[in-house]
């Protein structure tokens, strides 16, 4: 089913900027703060109310956005209106986390065990509750559809239910059922919901302790969208926004070490240094030392570093928050490069934009610089103790 995200997600991207877009908006509404400060009463007049100055409103981005973008991905995912389903979101959601913590607590058995610990660890059991909560919740949307199909002639909807259902019939695939296609949506939801979080709460932090984008990444969102609605061309020229989203990812990447690869026959390298057959290699990718002296300060925070550099006529389509290189592989390299990044890249660029066009940012007055990250193995987490502060515009 990896060709339901590298052909069909990534080539239909450009339909769903209106949809996503709207969704955050529904999501901002509803579920965030107001951010509009609190009326100070002792500067009331007859024509007007005033704002105290202080008045700015903390916000968890942990738990906030985490609902932003399990909706607006969902929308793509399952479609409207299942992408608002409450108990879907809070499923899809809380699948990860079981995962993750299940996979921890795995790891301190010995792998002999690990076949027969598994029924023991409650987050294991959990998994598999909640690859069948998925199948319960996805039944009356899927028999929905199904007979849709047969009696009428609407054309076939465009997410990733569809995809996944096409490509099993297109190759033949016996084996692909309802049970199969709600595992698949619960792991494309885990790859998805929680990188992408993570990644728009490093770059709110990162424009917080450098305030002096925010004027600049707002002045250009306003100049590609003429104060209009998104669309997809409005994303492509926010290159000051993929700029600083890219100089973001390379201080703060999801993961240290995310080229990982399996030997499957013993290799010999040249300097030689033998690696056995079944051993996993992964290699650390993010350090500054070796960022090319070309690029400038290695170890400094320049937002705006690659929309400089791809000032040059030759340089023009490269150093994209989505384009891997040798010199860049937070989404990995190669032909196993992450196949949802363009998804990512467009997410965050609609929940930024949004962010960046409604509301000032910034930190307590007791947090001094960026806040430090936090390592949990080789994951790059940002410190969940700490609130921006939101403001209306």
């Amino acid at each position: 089913m990896l060709g339901a995200i590298k052909i069909d997600l990534n080539r239909n991207l450009g339909l769903f900027v209106g949809h996503v877009n709207h969704e955050v908006n529904v999501c901002f509404e509803q579920h965030f703060p107001s951010c509009k400060g609190i009326p100070c009463f002792c500067f009331i007049t007859k024509s007007s109310v005033s704002h105290s100055p202080i008045d700015w409103t903390p916000v968890d981005l942990h738990e906030t956005l985490l609902r932003v973008v399990a909706q607006a991905s969902a929308r793509i995912f399952v479609g409207y209106p299942m992408c608002r389903n409450e108990e879907w979101l809070e499923c899809s959601t809380k699948f990860a986390i079981d995962v993750m913590t299940g996979g921890e607590k795995l790891k301190l058995w010995h792998p002999w065990l690990r076949p027969f610990a598994q029924y023991w660890i409650p987050e294991m059991r959990q998994i598999r509750g909640d690859h069948q909560r998925a199948l319960d919740l996805l039944m009356p949307e899927l028999k929905k559809r199904a007979t849709e199909a047969k009696t009428t002639d609407t054309a076939p909807r465009q997410d990733m239910i569809e995809w996944m259902q096409q490509r099993a019939h297109k190759i033949g695939d016996k084996s692909f059922d309802y049970k199969e296609l709600a595992n698949l949506q619960m792991l494309t939801a885990t790859a998805a919901i929680h990188t992408t979080r993570l990644a728009i709460i490093h770059a709110l932090y990162d424009l917080a302790a450098h305030p002096e984008y925010i004027e600049p990444l707002r002045d250009e969102i306003r100049e590609v969208t003429n104060d209009g609605s998104l669309q997809k061309q409005h994303l492509t020229q926010m290159k000051k926004l993929d700029s600083f989203m890219k100089e973001s990812q390379r201080h703060s990447p999801p993961s240290v070490a995310t080229y990982q690869r399996k030997a499957m026959i013993p290799i010999k390298l040249s300097n030689g240094f033998q690696i056995p057959a079944g051993t996993v290699v992964q290699c650390n990718t993010n350090i500054l030392e070796e960022t090319p002296s070309s690029w400038g300060d290695a170890h400094a925070f320049d937002g705006f570093r690659f929309h400089r550099m791809r000032e040059a006529p030759e340089d023009a389509n490269k150093f994209q928050f989505a384009s891997p290189s040798y010199d860049s592989m937070q989404f990995g390299f190669g032909n196993d490069a992450c196949p949802g990044r363009f998804f990512a890249s467009n997410q965050i660029k609609i929940i930024l934009s949004y962010i960046l066009s409604r509301y000032d940012i910034k930190f307590e007055d007791s947090v001094k610089g960026r806040p430090k990250n936090l390592m949990f193995e080789v994951n790059v987490l940002a410190d969940p103790t700490v609130k921006v502060l939101f403001k209306k515009l």
